[in-house]
């Protein structure tokens, strides 16, 4: 690159500079604009706070019942349930599976009349350190969420107990039991006004600079009429 390019580049960059500062007030106009709706939203529409249960445990299923899960594998499809050919990635399908879902929704079905309850992408189930296990679910209720964890484990159980994915009657041992959350999870309202201001003042800056260059345009066109 040489040095009248850089010349140049320097040149039209405080050109910019200078159609900014003439149009100042429709950027501050904007930013101000911007900075009212970001308000707005953080009053009116922001969702309200969500609570976040979980339980940290280790799986007990280092010794299946069977050396085979076929017959376990055959049964648990019937049900809508299929994994893969371990113990481990049974009770990984079980409690993403609908069988699993309508369990917990049974259990929780008298706060289903005040409380919308969906599991589908709220319940996360993840490795952990140390070969350990996190079973989360989130929810604007925090005792609902605590019961949808409960709910799990215990339907997890008693599915073991039924199809033996085990071969020990325990699946699995809680390390950190599963408690009602006291804080919601947290939603950073000065990060979001601060990028309302900051979208809505770049919003300002490109207005005018597209703005000053067609009108620019039509007053060329204009003089060479």
């Amino acid at each position: 690159m040489t040095n009248r390019t850089l010349l140049e580049d320097d040149i039209n960059f405080i050109d910019y500079l200078k159609i900014i500062f003439n149009y100042k007030k429709t950027v501050l106009f904007f930013t101000i604009i911007g900075f009212l709706v970001t308000v707005c939203y953080l009053v009116y529409f922001m969702p309200p706070p969500k609570y976040t249960a979980k339980t940290v445990f280790f799986l007990k299923t280092s010794t299946p019942a069977t050396s085979s899960l076929g017959g376990v594998s055959s049964y648990l499809k019937v049900l809508g349930v299929s994994g893969g050919n371990n113990a481990d990635s049974f009770v990984v399908a079980l409690l993403y599976s609908n069988k699993m879902q309508t369990l917990v929704q049974n259990d929780l079905q008298k706060y289903l009349q005040k409380h919308h309850l969906a599991l589908n992408g709220k319940t996360e189930y993840s490795p952990h350190k140390g070969g350990t296990f996190v079973l989360k679910y989130t929810h604007q209720n925090s005792v609902l969420s605590y019961l949808v964890i409960k709910s799990y484990l215990k339907n997890l159980k008693l599915l073991n107990q039924k199809f033996e994915l085990s071969a020990q009657k325990k699946i699995f041992e809680i390390l950190d039991p599963v408690e009602i959350p006291q804080s919601p999870v947290q939603q950073s309202k000065i990060l979001i006004l601060l990028l309302g201001l900051l979208a809505s003042n770049l919003s300002g800056i490109i207005f005018v600079l597209i703005f000053n260059y067609f009108y620019q345009a039509f007053n060329n066109q204009k003089e060479n009429v």
